[in-house]
């Protein structure tokens, strides 16, 4: 398949469920009707019902990737969506994908994410501690500090899950 905007071909990638090609030239995506019903779980939107359902739509010069009709331009929810209403599929711009993520879990604060967070940093923080207060005959012996690593690790590893993007090329 072609990237609608500039004909390079795709690249089938997955990521959070979602299969979708991308473009290794301006770093769109493309999603077939398979990803597009994963959309709405993995991004919590309709968004793009309601752009297949959406009237008001501006035919484009673009050629869908997968049946070869023109694409359509669709604002929804004031963001602008290239759709092929024939075999239902989409088309994103570089970004896009993470700017929708990003205003539709905006009820989702980072507030959860820190209290999921603190238990194993506050654990770490008190392993630390009693490590270095034992001495050095029982440092070598005593699994405290292993649990400090393991536990800086699994925070740092989560820390970097919760602020990764959606979808990316």
């Amino acid at each position: 398949m072609k990237c609608p905007k500039d004909s390079t071909d795709l690249i089938l990638k997955s990521q959070e469920n979602i299969f979708g090609y991308c473009c290794p030239q301006c770093n769109g995506v493309f999603i077939d009707s398979k990803g597009v019903s994963a959309f709405k779980y993995n991004f919590e939107t309709d968004l793009l019902e309601k752009a297949f359902d959406n009237q008001k739509s501006q035919i484009s010069n673009y050629s869908c990737p997968k049946c070869k009709e023109n694409m359509e331009f669709v604002d929804s929810d004031n963001i602008t969506v290239l759709i092929c209403k024939k075999c239902r599929s989409a088309s994103f711009e570089k970004g896009q994908l993470t700017k929708i993520k990003e205003k539709y879990t905006e009820n989702e604060d980072m507030g959860s994410a820190f209290l999921f967070f603190l238990p194993p940093s506050l654990f770490a923080i008190f392993a630390l501690f009693k490590y270095f207060s034992l001495d050095d005959d029982a440092k070598s012996k005593n699994i405290w500090g292993v649990l400090f690593l393991i536990m800086v690790f699994f925070s740092i590893l989560f820390w970097f899950d919760v602020s990764s993007s959606p979808f990316s090329c």
